[in-house]
Parts: structure tokens; sequence; C-alpha cells
């Protein structure tokens, strides 16, 4: 089948706007539509006294273009402002709130914003406000991680944090608030003003009454140049019922319809989210029901929806808005995304999507969007390198193990047998105590898995019901799955549709679905954890043992309780970020702020506990083919970080080379002042950067990229003085981590370059607050240490038994095997190629990193000491040099051994290429050599980006 392109203008389409163009050249359309001298700014009729009014970043009224752009936060490319219509159902209260779209990302934010900083919400009036005082929605984010409860009714859906009441406000029947989303797309062509259009939710399903309303507020509160050119941005199947429907009958506003496939001409193209991936094509046109069955389809939609199903890419007719969910959800998921116009209607495409062809897709910035076929054969060997395989943690005899471990007795290679048990936070923080000169939190602790593995024993048959469920497992039950993992009240705040509501419906009443519907009766699987309470006999012990751990410090001295988890930096799953962290006293009571009265270390423990059932969690561990069973949950525990004691925070990321003493570093850091988050930063505050380049203990340059926009301004947060001890520091900490991991595997197949991640904080002399130790002042606390490396396990296990060192075969992207025969003997040669974009480069992206060369004698070889039939490997601690020209014609290989190699094995060189001849150098300087005969080469490994890349290559290259 041929290939079917789409040319593509990426972040630059083309928009063909079908209505008359009033405004010139956008400068001077700008210019002149500027408020005349002495008209009146917009008066924020929100509050009674404006001049006293709590900021929250929305305006009443947009009186002049400008006015549209500085709440848009720019003026090139296509740009929008979301607005609420307030007494929606109540045209003499009836008004417009135009949101900072530099501010707010969701119609929400505003809501909780407002709630979450003492002032009330209009049309909400029951809602009780916090009394909180936060300066931006960074800012509640990083407060709302560290509270057990949310106040005002927020949840947590997914990363995000929601508030359902909002949306049950604008979809009511009789609803208080209307949301929808002013846009502006410029054409970039004509040098024209481009278009003006409002757009309202995906699933707002709106009566033509109701819209009539959308345009009647714009025209007061707008100005006439934006509200009277203001077109309807039809986005579902029910809207564009309606849309016909106004056309048909020729109704008011008809002539203020516009459509997504309007405006852009077919192929033209835009790329989201780049990326290669291969599926068998699904089309979904207008009015179906966006469902699948399977995750591996390219989706082709001719509308842009709010949801995405489970799939391998996702291809929209209709071009998409910078701030739309689904490219959000693309991104996050790491799939190809991409508008193509009129792709939902290209033959071909159809042609693909009759037969369910299995295609690949390659959507990169500045070249074309590829489709090409694949035959069954391809497509079952590309999956086959996609493959997964199952992931397990060891077994641990938790009758024999302990409940609680002080981590300052153990060493790192205990720490990692000891990581089922532990956890891969408690694991780090070992090697962390075990180096010299690295400050950590003072005596840390771990309450192992064994507790947690006891409390949860009780739901064991439910868990295995559960997990053994049809209808928990199939790919197009993963909204369910939320449901049972994280409970109704959370499934209806993230899937308040009518269609995820009867869903959920079907599955309470579904028989067959018993043990699901118990659990979510029971407040869903992550509540069960966090609210059976934990065994007295139990709880006594962990607070005995914490207070012998900890009970010098002072009772105002918060404890952090750190999720551990076993599946957690292990290889082949990372596990980072996806497990929360609660903090807790161990005397509450005895707390000034009632909020940390019930911040007891047994709700601490609990909310960490149950968050190894969250539904991310649970979703990424089942996409890396992780048996959930098997995981546990550690809890690491030290002093909070209290804010007050904060002078700096940070992370620092080691990337340490292949060599011997004089071997390259790079470290690099992002450090802020103060309790400014590097890890979760807000959009006003940048950390310092700093790059640190060093060939053993000499350091080239250290390079100031960036300073903190923290004040005070060009002043660096670390000194060049704590820059170097960082530094070293860290060395030695790779020192340590690699010994421990290397234990496991012969001298040849030993990991040298390794990429470590630090976080780190500078605390006062106060910290912790303990009246019993002499302060240490202060100074650099590391609290954690992790290995960003990429794994091992999508490789093949004969490959991994090879001679390639770890580290290798972590960044290999094609593993090769070539035998050539000569006259004299058979010589077999393992290589492979590395990723350059996988840190570090380890330089094998053309020149293969030769592991070991095999020679089987077929004839006696004067003066070499060989048997016929019998081979001699040698592996790449052998060799002194290596010269590999792969990519000429012929291919070509010589090595020179090693003295030590060479007089174990009798000769010192050995040199082919896979066309001509070759030479082997004796120990006593004779030189042997003949002719090379039939070569052959055997792929034992391709990644598959590479594997897909070289099909479309050679597709293109045939036309």
């Amino acid at each position: 089948m041929p290939n079917v392109a789409h040319p593509v203008n990426v972040r630059m389409a083309r928009w063909r706007l079908p209505f008359a163009l009033t405004c010139g050249a956008l400068p001077a359309c700008y210019e002149s539509q500027r408020p005349p001298a002495g008209v009146a700014a917009c008066v924020d009729a929100y509050d009674d006294d404006p001049a006293e009014a709590f900021d929250d970043h929305t305006v009443g009224c947009l009186n002049h273009i400008d006015a549209y752009f500085d709440l848009a936060g720019a003026r090139v490319g296509t740009s929008v402002v979301k607005f609420d219509v307030m007494a929606f159902s109540e045209p003499s209260r009836r008004h417009i709130r135009f949101l900072d779209s530099t501010f707010y990302r969701l119609h929400d934010e505003w809501y909780y914003f407002r709630l979450i900083n003492g002032e009330p919400f209009e049309g909400d009036l029951d809602a009780t406000p916090y009394p909180g005082r936060f300066d931006t929605i960074e800012a509640v984010y990083s407060w709302a991680v560290t509270q057990s409860e949310l106040p005002i009714g927020l949840a947590w859906s997914g990363e995000r944090l929601y508030a359902p009441r909002f949306y049950e406000l604008a979809f009511a029947e009789s609803r208080y608030v209307a949301p929808g989303t002013l846009i502006h797309i410029p054409d970039l062509g004509t040098g024209s003003d481009g278009l003006w259009a409002f757009e309202l939710e995906h699933s707002d399903d709106i009566p033509y009454e109701e819209l009539q309303v959308y345009f009647e507020m714009l025209a007061e509160t707008a100005t006439p140049e934006i509200s009277d050119r203001v077109k309807w941005l039809v986005r579902s199947a029910e809207q564009e019922a309606l849309a016909q429907r106004m056309e048909h009958e020729n109704l008011p506003y008809a002539d203020r319809v516009v459509r997504y496939d309007e405006l852009i001409e077919p192929g033209e193209t835009e790329i989201y989210n780049p990326g290669i991936t291969a599926g068998r094509i699904k089309i979904i046109r207008a009015g179906e029901l966006l469902t699948v069955d399977r995750d591996d389809h390219i989706l082709v939609l001719e509308h842009v929806p709010d949801a995405l199903p489970p799939a391998h890419a996702l291809i929209t007719s209709a071009p998409q808005t910078p701030l739309a969910h689904i490219n959000l959800l693309a991104r996050s998921r790491g799939i190809p995304n991409a508008s193509v116009g009129g792709i939902a209607h290209d033959p071909a495409i159809d042609a693909l999507a009759r037969v369910s062809a299995r295609v690949a897709v390659l959507a990169e910035p500045g070249a074309p969007l590829q489709i090409v076929a694949l035959t069954n054969e391809e497509y079952a060997h590309w999956s086959s390198l996609r493959e997964v395989s199952p992931k397990s943690v060891p077994p641990v005899d938790f009758p024999a193990a302990p409940s609680g471990l002080d981590l300052s007795f153990l060493n790192p290679v205990e720490a990692n047998d000891l990581r089922p048990l532990i956890g891969g936070k408690a694991a780090g923080m070992v090697t962390l105590l075990a180096t010299p000169d690295v400050e950590t939190p003072a005596r840390p602790f771990v309450i192992t898995a064994r507790p947690y593995a006891e409390h949860v024993f009780e739901f064991l048959p439910d868990l295995k019901a559960v997990l053994s469920s049809r209808q928990f497992r199939v790919v197009r039950h993963r909204s369910l799955r939320y449901l049972v993992l994280e409970g109704e009240a959370a499934y209806d705040a993230r899937y308040p549709s009518a269609v995820a509501q009867r869903e959920k419906e079907e599955l309470l009443t579904d028989s067959f679905a018993l043990p699901l519907a118990r659990i979510v009766a029971r407040g869903g699987l992550r509540a069960l954890v966090a609210d059976k309470p934990i065994d007295p006999q139990t709880l006594a012990m962990i607070e005995d043992r914490l207070r012998g751990q900890f009970g010098s410090f002072t009772s105002r001295q918060a404890l952090r309780f750190r999720s551990s988890s076993s599946v957690e930096d292990i290889d082949g799953f990372n596990g980072a970020g996806l497990y929360a962290s609660h903090s807790g006293f161990l005397d509450p009571s005895e707390q000034p702020d009632p909020n940390d009265r019930s911040r007891t270390a047994s709700a601490a423990i609990r909310s960490v506990w149950a968050s190894y059932w969250g539904a991310e969690a649970f979703e990424e561990r089942m996409l890396a083919k992780v048996d959930h069973l098997s995981g546990n949950m550690a809890v690491l525990v030290h002093a909070r970080f209290d804010n007050d004691f904060e002078f700096a925070n940070g992370v620092v990321t080691l990337t340490r080379f292949p060599g011997g003493p004089g071997r390259r570093y790079v470290l690099e850091i992002n450090a802020q002042r103060g309790n400014v988050s590097v890890t979760n930063p807000d959009s006003k505050h940048f950390p310092e950067v700093v790059r640190v380049v060093a060939n053993g203990d000499d350091i080239e340059k250290i390079e100031r990229v960036q300073f903190s926009t923290v004040p005070p301004a060009n002043a660096p947060v670390l000194s060049d003085a704590e820059i170097r001890s960082m530094l070293a520091q860290t060395q030695r900490v790779s020192d340590a981590w690699l010994d421990a991991a290397n234990v496991s595997w012969p001298d040849k197949q030993a990991q040298r370059a390794v990429v470590l991640d630090f976080e780190f904080r500078r605390m006062g002399g106060g910290w912790p607050m303990d009246d019993t130790v002499k302060n240490a002042g202060e100074r650099i606390v590391t609290k954690q240490a992790r290995t960003l490396d990429p794994d091992t396990s999508r490789l093949p296990t004969e490959v991994v038994d090879l001679a390639f060192p770890r580290d290798v075969l972590a960044r290999a992207v094609k593993v090769e095997r070539r035998t050539c025969e000569t006259s004299h003997f058979v010589v077999t040669v393992d290589e492979a190629l590395t990723d350059p974009f996988v840190a570090p480069d380890l330089g094998h992206a053309e020149t293969p990193f030769v592991a070991q060369v095999a020679v089987t004698p077929t004839v006696d070889l004067p003066g070499v000491d060989w048997q016929i039939g019998e081979t001699v490997l040698t592996s790449h601690l052998d060799y002194v040099a290596v010269d590999h020209t792969p990519d000429s014609s012929p291919w070509s290989l010589a090595i020179r051994l090693s003295d030590e190699a060479s007089a174990t094995l009798g000769i010192r060189r050995l040199a082919w290429d896979d066309a001509g001849s070759w030479e082997l150098t004796t120990n006593d300087g004779d030189s042997l050599d003949g002719l090379v005969g039939n070569c052959t080469t055997e792929l034992h490994y391709a990644a598959p980006d590479l594997y897909l890349r070289e099909i479309i290559d050679r597709d293109a290259a045939d036309g």
C-alpha cells in the first residue's frame, strides 16, 4: 500500500477564514482599536469597592483589543481567554468574568483561588471559604500536596487539583455559571486581523436559547471590534446538530457558526507533540461515540475531544487550541499528536482504516507527517520489540523481617539486597549515609514494608478478585479502574459526563463485578487502606521506635513520612513521583496550629501506604507489567524540612562518563532561595542554573547559566565553594553507587557510567529543632539520591548475557552479531550502537561498541597455540585499541590486545574486513594473513523507534 504523507507547516498553519475581514495589518489594527483618550478602563463590578477588592485576576469587560491580549498573554499565534457568564439563568443579574490566561489554565482554578484565599464565590454562597493566603495557583498546588485532607471540596484528579463543585454549578439544569473560551486565530498570510470565535465545553449540549445568551453577553462586554464579528466554534456532535438546525431554520446567528475543519486547508498540518509509533488506523467522525476496545489505535478524529482514550497516536482533522486538554494528555502520555486538515475524509486514510491496517506514524517538527503501511510481519516484529517483560519484586519473609530499621547501620550492598523490604528511597539514603562528608537528615529511619503487608492482608482476597476481574483489566475500562481505586467522589469529579455516570451505574449493578462494587461501596481501595486503623500493637511499636529515634526533637518538630515503595527504582520501572509523602507529629495535641493537631504519625503512615493504590501509580505499574501484589510500601522517616529554616533548595544531576581516574563528569544544579520550590516551580520564579564540567578532580569550568529571579538580583544562591563541595560529594556517591551495583556482575559486564539525581536543602542552624544536640549550624543537607539511568529490562536475555557493560546495554538501540568465515578461522563480533540523546552519550552512535570477539580456528595457525574447533573469546577488557569503520565499504575491524591478554592468548593484533583479507600478528611479531569469505549479520536487538524509522526511511527512498 502506498505511503500517505501530508505537508507540515509546523506551528505556522495557514487559516482559511470563511467570512469578510475588515481590519488591516495587525499592528495598525491594534493601534486603531485602543480606547480613545478619556475613555475609562473596564470597571470591575465584582466587588463593592474596586479600590480595595481582592485581586482574583479577572475583569468584567474587554473595552479594547489590547485588553484581550493582555489577558491572553500573547499576540502571535492562536490565543485564548477563558470566561464565565455568571448568574446565567437570571437575566437581571447576569454578567461576565474574563479570566487572566497568564494566571489560570482551567475554569475551576478561579473558583477555588477565591475560596482558598478566604473570598466567597458568587453563586456558591454555601461554600465556606478557607482562610488561606496564596499568591498563585502554583502556590496552592505546593500547599495542597502537603495536606492529608483538602478544604472547600477540592480533590485530586491524577496530578490536577480539581473543584468538582464548580462543574456542578456550570452544568446543573438551572446553571449559575456558564463557561466559555474566547479565541483569536490570526491569519498569517493576508495581514488581516483573523478570526474571533468563542467555544463551549465539549460536553456542553447547549439549547439554542442559551447559545444566544453567549452572543448577547459578548456584545455587552467586549469591544465591537470583537463582538460584532465573533463566531461560535462548534466542538461536538451535539453542538453540530444545533448548528445545522440554526442554518436550516435560518435562525439568528446562523451566519455566525464556524467549524474547525473550515479553518484549515486540507493537508495543512500542525504538530503538537512529536514522536514515532505504530498502530491500527481508526477513524471516528462527528456524531460517532469515542469508544475504543484496544489501546493500539492511531486515532483519527474529525473533532477535537475533551477525553483521550488509550491510543498510540492522535490525529485530528480540526486544529487544537494551545490550552486544549487533549494536547496536555497526549504530552503526558508521550504519544504523537497532530492535526491534519481533512484527514478524516482522506481516501487513502479511509482505505487503511476500513481494513484496520497497521501503519507507522512519524510526527516531527520541520518534516512532513508520515503514515506508512506496515506488513503484518513488520508490525509483529515492532510489537515484539516493545513487549515489556513482566516484573515482580522478590518475595520477603515478613514474619522474620524487622518492622523498622535505623539506616545508619546498613551499607549500600546490604541496602540493595534489602530493597524489597525497605524500598527505593530508603536504599538510596543508605548510600548517602555511607559516603564520607555527605550531610543527610539526622538519624533517618525506615518503617519497613512488613507493617504495610500486615495492614493490607485482610484485603488480599478482594485485591486478587479485583486484579483478576476482566472488567477491571480491559483497556476501555480505565475510568472504572479509577472508580475502584479512588472511590466514587473522586470518580464523579473526574468523570462528570452522563456517559461516565451510566458506566458507573452499570458496574455497580453488574453481578459479575461484585468485588469491584464492594470496594467502591467502601470508598475505593485507596480509602480502604487509609481509613483502616493500624493494628494497636503495631502502631505502639512504630511510635516507640520513632520516639527512640527522634525523641530528642522538640514537640514542634514535625516528621516527614516519605513513600519508599519496593516498586521504585527497579530495573524497568522508575516509579518517581507516583506515591505520596506526608507530615506528622509525635505529639500532635501540643501543636499551636489547630490544623496540625490531626497530623498524627498514624494518619501520615496510612496515607503513604494508601498512595500505593492511587490510580496514577496503578496505571503506570500496569503499563510496565509490574505484579502489583509483589510490591509493598515502606516509609522513610526523618525531620521535616521546616520552611522557617530553609534558606535554599535544589536538584542536582551528576553524569559520570566511563573511563579511569580522569573520567569526565557533568554536574547540573538548579537551586533556589528559601523554600520557593525547584521541583514544583511556579511560573514567576526561576531557579539559579549552574553547570560544572570536570575531568576527575580537575574542574574545567563552573558556568552560571542563569541567576535566580528571587531577589537579590544577580547574586548567586550557591557559592563556588559550595558547588565544588557538591561536585566532590556527588562524585564519591557515584563511586559507592557503582560499587554496590556491580557486586552482581562480572567485570566485563560492570557498569562504568551512571546518572544520579539528588535533592538538597540548605538548612539554618535551628534545624532540626532538638534541645539535646549541639546544632550543626547552617549547612547543605542531601535528602535523596536515585538513579536516572535507562533500564535493560527490554533487552532479550541472550543479549544481557553477552560481554556488554550494563551502561552500554541500557543505552543500546541496536545489537548485532557479525560472523565471517576466513581461510583459517571463523570470527564473530558482538557490537552495539548507543543512543546519543540518552545521557551520557557513550560515543557509539555511529561506531559501535565492540563487546567481544570470538575466534574459532578451522586449520592450524602457525605460531599460535590454538586448537582446531576451540573458540577463543576476547572481551572489551582485553583491547587497548580498536579501529572500527562500520560505515565504510567494506566493513572492517582491527583490535590490539593488552599485554596481559596478549600473553594469555598468544596474539597481539587481529584485523579483517568483510570483503577482503585478514591479518593476525602473534606475540613473537610474526604476521599471518589470508582471505575473508562469506560474512553474515544477525540482528539481536533493535529499539522500536529505530526499527520504525528505518522502515519509513526505506519507504521514502523507494518513492
